[in-house]
């Protein structure tokens, strides 16, 4: 039966939201804009928040963590 009915053999219709992998191109569509998305908020976050003094803290905690790397 070779008839031609608009139809997949699973009934889905020919021009639904998965021809040629369209929620393929979507989600990578959604993953660049979440990693867009959480790369400013994180950037507003850093700038807003880190005082001075929390840098220099963040700097000691990251000497200490090398020194602590290279000891056997």
């Amino acid at each position: 039966m070779a008839s031609y009915s608009g139809l997949r053999k699973d009934k889905r219709p020919l021009n639904d939201n998965l021809k040629n992998g369209a929620h393929h191109i979507k989600e990578t569509k959604r993953q660049k804009l979440w990693k867009v998305v959480t790369a400013s908020v994180l950037k507003f976050v850093k700038s807003s928040t880190l005082t001075s003094s929390m840098e220099e803290d963040i700097a000691v905690l990251s000497q200490s963590e090398s020194e602590v790397n290279k000891r056997p």
